[in-house]
């Protein structure tokens, strides 16, 4: 390969810095910005603009040792560019020549490319951020009826911004353990806030050990309404509860575990429960022996 790099850009002109990693260089030897041959050369799979003017070489430009960071400093460029540049909010003469030509309107705000499909990869190239979204008031339904959950998590998306574009409990269906667990660091008060109850939390189908680690304690459950009949939904055994929740006698009584009618009808085990249940003998808090129904 010939080395024909010079001192400066051939697409802007303006001269290399000393220490630029914003830089592009192709198999032929031309070197570009980054950003010039990202904004006039459709990402990384162009010919050199120089040398396509003489021949078509498909060449592909090597981004260097740099790459990642030379493309995520153009990123946040554009982030901040479009964060210094004020919206323009649409008058009526614009809407109207967009609903007139919708395909003769390049979009403007995030909404615009959403609304045109754009990927949300397109949407990170072009500067947007999830607190964009946020900003335009956009509902969470709304996206993840466009894009995958795998997206939206790539694209920036934490607890914070989905909960203020108004993601309710069951869109928590929507997710993986591994993504709510270590990708945003739910914990049982997150999903508290949401109003969840132990229904919709049984809905997402985690073991005893998952709920535990989430949080999730009896003095939770209760809070939620967990009784014998509402706990029934979990397919927990009273072993299970016991292991990772241990309630106290009185705790126990109070969900309904000491009545066998209660029990059988919610279709647990009454065999089980008893083997489990602490003795019979324990007494409450005002002296008076618990008077069981078995």
């Amino acid at each position: 390969m010939t080395q024909t790099t010079t001192d400066a850009c051939a697409i802007c002109h303006a001269k290399f810095t000393k220490s630029a990693t914003n830089l592009a260089i192709y198999d032929c030897g031309h070197t570009f910005h980054l950003s010039c041959v990202l904004k006039n050369a459709h990402l990384y799979n162009s010919s050199c603009v120089t040398c396509s003017s003489v021949q078509n070489l498909n060449l592909k430009p090597n981004l260097g040792d740099d790459r990642n960071i030379a493309i995520k400093s153009n990123i946040q460029a554009r982030i901040k560019r479009r964060q210094m540049t004020p919206t323009v909010e649409p008058n009526w003469f614009m809407r109207l020549m967009s609903a007139i030509s919708p395909f003769n309107s390049p979009p403007q705000t995030i909404t615009d490319y959403i609304a045109a499909g754009y990927k949300l990869s397109d949407l990170t190239r072009d500067g947007f951020t999830p607190a964009d979204c946020v900003q335009a008031k956009m509902q969470w339904s709304t996206l993840r009826k466009q894009y995958s959950m795998a997206h939206l998590l790539q694209f920036g998306f934490k607890w914070k911004e989905m909960t203020e574009m108004g993601i309710k409990s069951r869109n928590l269906n929507d997710f993986t353990w591994s993504q709510l667990k270590h990708g945003l660091g739910i914990t049982a008060n997150d999903l508290l806030k949401l109003n969840m109850n132990l229904q919709e939390l049984a809905d997402l189908e985690y073991s005893t050990h998952q709920l535990n680690d989430l949080g999730f304690n009896w003095d939770t459950f209760v809070a939620m309404g967990a009784t014998v009949e509402t706990l029934a939904a979990f397919k927990l055994s009273a072993q299970d509860i016991k292991t990772y929740f241990n309630p106290t006698v009185h705790q126990w009584q109070a969900a309904g575990f000491y009545d066998k009618n209660r029990l059988t009808k919610s279709g647990w085990s009454v065999d089980e429960v008893i083997r489990v249940l602490p003795q019979a003998t324990a007494r409450g808090g005002d002296g008076r022996q618990l008077r069981l129904t078995f």
